[in-house]
């Protein structure tokens, strides 16, 4: 099986078997849920496209936010980061909880535009944090925040670029200790496969697994309570 795997990234049609999978039956169905939020909410944030976008469906985000808590996260200390947050799918989902802050990190501009305009009309009744912020920025150029994080990605970037955003983050945990998550969601990549980009956090030494589901990982950083001090 991973001979065949390896056989089919060598031949660069993995975005062909993304295609493909768009249309199985439980791609349908999460298509028809980012069609219904769309329609309750009066946004604009479903949508395929080859700049690797894809909304976030609303029940992997709601597990993210279980995993968190069962990890005793208290959601108030964190801001949350979704970076290539894309038309702000993610965005709108994490002003739902209690989070210091919400940031979204994306390159394009189009994409940039079309979530200011979601963040405009997305009902206010609903935000539990009114702290949003869109930056349109490539990932690699950002400045993480020193205040604790949740960042947050659905497989956004290639691997030289990922590779460069994880360097950032290590630098950053290094130089401001403090408590730090990360989100890496993965719906239809097996893992171990030759595109399975979260081997590049598993490898870290600045992080460490502490949940591996089918469609998800979370890591934490290897701060703890007092580290800052040393500094």
């Amino acid at each position: 099986m991973k001979k065949a795997l390896a056989g089919f990234y060598a031949l660069k049609l993995d975005r062909l078997f993304y295609r493909l999978w768009r249309y199985n039956p439980i791609a349908l169905v999460r298509l028809y849920g980012h069609h219904a939020f769309d329609r309750r909410f009066g946004v604009l944030t479903r949508g395929y496209s080859d700049l690797r976008y894809e909304p976030t469906p609303v029940s992997a985000f709601e597990q993210f936010v279980k995993a968190l808590r069962e990890e005793e996260a208290n959601l108030d200390d964190f801001v949350f980061v979704d970076v290539g947050s894309g038309k702000g799918k993610a965005v709108l989902l994490a002003s739902n909880y209690p989070f210091k802050k919400v940031i979204g990190v994306e390159r394009y501009e189009e994409f940039h535009q079309t979530a200011l305009k979601n963040i405009g009309k997305f009902s206010k009744s609903k935000y539990q944090c009114r702290s949003i912020e869109l930056k349109c920025i490539d990932a690699a150029d950002y400045n993480w925040p020193i205040e604790p994080l949740i960042l947050y990605f659905f497989n956004p970037f290639s691997v030289d670029i990922l590779k460069q955003v994880l360097s950032n983050i290590e630098v950053s945990i290094e130089k401001h200790p403090r408590p730090l998550y990360i989100i890496y969601y993965a719906p239809i990549i097996f893992r171990g496969s030759p595109w399975d980009r979260r081997r590049l956090f598993d490898e870290s030494a600045r992080l460490m697994v502490v949940r591996a589901e089918n469609d998800f990982t979370l890591y934490r950083s290897s701060y703890r309570e007092g580290d800052e001090k040393v500094l």
